[in-house]
């Protein structure tokens, strides 16, 4: 087949030409078959949580005898002796902890997997802080700005005739948002 400028065309290409022109136009079947919706989309920064420590974990002064003995501060800073340990009076207290960050957002609070090792200054004797407790609100208080307070108690195990002197070790508080 030849076209006005005698050019030769095959019928093979025009009908590819025709089925491609017809696959590609709308029908209006099709458009009455369709629906569009459109979801709204957000997102929410939140503040950065602020850990900080308001006071740390004190046992205060206590004596050991030939007994094995515990030493047990209470979330709200009870201190109590059991064995051979006698309490003497002291600044005892739980640790507190203070953090910050949007109001009102739930909060996940983790202390340390393990029990803690407090090291004797010199070396030499250790003891043991176990069964620690966490007291933790479970959300930032409302009021922006204002802070969410975690007390951490435990009992420190004290060995028969325990080495006098100084102990102190450390442990880590994770806040995480929920």
């Amino acid at each position: 087949m030849r076209t006005s400028n005698g050019k030769i065309f095959s019928v093979r290409k025009l009908k590819l030409a025709l089925i491609l022109g017809i696959g590609l136009t709308a029908s209006p079947a099709a458009a009455e078959n369709s629906s569009v919706a459109f979801a709204q989309t957000s997102a929410q920064i939140l503040e950065t949580l602020n850990l900080g420590v308001s006071s740390d974990f004190n046992f205060g002064s206590f004596t050991s005898s030939g007994a094995d003995g515990t030493v047990l501060i209470t979330t709200d800073g009870t201190r109590s002796a059991t064995g051979g340990v006698s309490l003497v009076s002291g600044n005892a207290s739980p640790a507190k902890f203070t953090v910050t960050g949007s109001s009102g957002e739930q909060l996940s609070v983790t202390g340390p997997s393990a029990d803690v090792e407090l090291t004797k200054e010199g070396g030499g004797s250790s003891l043991i802080l176990t069964n620690i407790v966490i007291s933790a609100p479970e959300s930032l208080p409302t009021t922006p700005g204002e802070a969410a307070v975690i007390q951490v108690g435990g009992k420190l195990v004290i060995a028969a005739n325990q080495a006098a002197g100084t102990y102190s070790g450390q442990f880590d508080l994770t806040v995480t948002y929920q």
